[in-house]
């Protein structure tokens, strides 16, 4: 279980954001619990892969509690492994499941598209 942080990049709600990512959901929410990132607010359950918005100045924080630093030479491996390894996985009710259709607003980019706004 490794839980991956992205460098800030993406708008989100006029906050420079960055991704909070894992390979396992639980390991994920306790790290951001630990960084008392508020789940209703950051917490994006329904994109391809689940992850959190993690504003710009949390980062550091966030590597400090644990969170692995994901570098853009890395990112298309981590991603495919993540969402392989999330697909496997049980899904509650009402979670999105691999092969759902990306819900994106106009304009909206993907964790996999590598720039613009966060989901």
């Amino acid at each position: 279980m490794t839980v991956w942080v992205e460098q800030a990049q993406w708008m989100r709600m006029d906050v420079l954001c960055g991704h909070l990512l894992s390979d396992d959901l639980q390991a994920l929410h306790d790290l951001a619990l630990k960084l008392e990132l508020d789940r209703g607010k950051y917490f994006n359950r329904h994109a391809l892969i689940p992850h959190y918005s993690i504003p710009e100045g949390m980062v550091p924080v966030a590597i400090e509690v644990g969170a692995v630093e994901l570098r853009p030479s890395d990112r298309a491996r981590v991603l495919g492994r993540v969402h392989h390894l999330m697909a496997s996985r049980d899904r509650q009710a009402g979670e999105r499941g691999p092969d759902a259709l990306p819900r994106r607003r106009k304009g909206q980019q993907t964790l996999f598209d590598g720039d613009g706004a966060c989901e």
